[in-house]
Parts: C-alpha cells; structure tokens; sequence
C-alpha cells in the first residue's frame, strides 16, 4: 500500500534507517497558501504569463493600495493564520511557530552548540529577507565565525524556514556560481520576526522587500517576458517594449479567466 507522511522538517534530518528507499519514496515541498488559495479561486498568473502575457497588462484593480498590500504580507500564508482574526493573535501564533521549530524540531534532530546565536540568525535571516546571500556580512554582523552562520542557515533551510532562490541566467553552471537570494517562506513570519504589523508596515522601507517575498515568482530557464510586479492599481507596457510588461502585484491572484479581472490590454507606459 502507499502512505502519505507529512512534518516540518526535510529527510536529510531524520536518524538514519537501514533502508533509502530510493526509488520508492518521493518527497514533496508543500508551501503556504497562495492568495487565491485562501480566497478558494483559481489564480492564472502563471497560465498568462506563460501563454499570453501581454494580456496580463488588462488586469485593473482599484482596492490596490499600500495598505492593503501591508495586510496580505503581514497574515502570509500559513493556513492557521487566516483563521486568527486580530494582530495581536497572529502575532501570537508566529512566535510560537518559531519558539518549537527551533527550540523543539531542531533540538530533537540536531545538536545546536549555541542557541542564543541560531536564534539571532533567524531574525537576520527575516531582516534580510529577499536580498543576495551574503554569509560573510551575516557572520560580521553577529559576530560569529561564517561557517557556523552557514551550517545555521542550512538547518533553517530544511526545516522550510527560509528558502534560496537561484539567479535567473540561461547557462545552468552560471547559476550554480551566482549568489542566490535569500527569503523566508512566508512574508508573515518574517515580518513578526522584524517586529512589524500591517499599519506598521505601510510606514516601513522594510515593505518592499518583505513584499518581493510575498509575491516570489520563479522564473522560467528561457526568457519569454519580463514582468514588474509593482504596487500600482493599472498594468502597462514598458517604454513601449512589447516584451516588458508592469502588473499590479494583485494580478498574481486577481489574474483569472473568466471573471472579468482581465480586461483587454489598455497601452500605455512611462
């Protein structure tokens, strides 16, 4: 028979058993909810940019305003946060998510020689969330040799709190030499780590790379389309580049078909 086993940490921590089962287990990264996820709709996003992207320059929506974004990364997308009505309740919930991931979790697989630092590189991590690794600055600024900043930063990758995400190149061992980006999972858990709330985030330069992380789109190995997910209500044409179009970062789920959320492309740029 087959058994479906989920948990929070990856296989490469697990004791070692007697068998691999290469071959015969398949392991799967579930994310948190996407915006159209928690809504129950369908986002097509990915299915326009893909096919047709200059579609993607009729998304409209008149309700995108700093604020609203400030709201949607503050919640993220962990499914039992959607579920707590109030800050203070979510907030409540991120800090515990982290308290028993890392003093629970990683104090069962691992042992962690110095747990005020791990915990100091978590909150680093969140507060420099969506920029290029860089594990020298990192170590400097905690004051820890880098290589002890590197094992930390990998015992956080395989416990799904923060991911990397490669440079977009076209030649596959560029990639693998170019410093990648660092981000936390979700944009909800790295702003309770950073200590900032939705009203709080509004009045924050910190907004904008916590929103490249909520809205953190992989790219394809080909360029097909360059789009810029910006904060505005209306997408256009750049400088009259068919191939470069500025969406709305709610096209990423307000980008559906047949719902009227995309409207022909109306032309216009800066």
């Amino acid at each position: 028979g087959g058994y479906l086993i989920t948990g929070s940490t990856t296989g490469a921590l697990l004791p070692r058993g007697t068998e691999s089962l290469a071959g015969r287990m398949h392991e799967m990264t579930l994310w948190g909810f996407s915006q159209g996820e928690t809504a129950r709709k369908r986002e097509s996003f990915v299915d326009f940019a893909f096919t047709e992207p200059a579609r993607l320059r009729g998304v409209r929506d008149a309700t995108a305003t700093r604020a609203s974004y400030a709201e949607r990364i503050a919640r993220g997308g962990f499914p039992a946060v959607g579920r707590r009505e109030t800050a203070a309740a979510r907030q409540r919930w991120f800090t515990d998510y982290a308290v028993r991931i890392i003093d629970r979790d990683l104090a069962d697989l691992v042992t962690i020689r110095q747990p005020g630092v791990f915990r100091q590189t978590v909150r680093a991590c969140a507060a420099r969330t969506a920029q290029v690794t860089n594990l020298s600055a990192l170590a400097n600024d905690l004051a820890v040799g880098r290589d002890a900043v590197r094992n930390y930063v990998e015992l956080l990758e395989r416990v799904f709190i923060v991911t990397r995400l490669p440079a977009f190149t076209r030649n596959a061992s560029a990639r693998t030499s170019r410093h990648p980006q660092l981000h936390l999972t979700d944009s909800g858990l790295a702003s309770a780590l950073v200590g900032l709330d939705a009203p709080s985030l509004v009045r924050s330069p910190e907004i904008g790379p916590l929103l490249a992380t909520f809205a953190d789109v992989v790219g394809a190995d080909r360029f097909r389309h360059g789009i810029v997910l910006y904060t505005v209500a209306n997408a256009f044409r750049i400088n009259d580049e068919p191939k470069f179009t500025a969406c709305p970062v709610s096209g990423l789920w307000r980008a559906m078909r047949g719902r009227g959320t995309v409207t022909d492309p109306v032309e216009k740029h800066d």
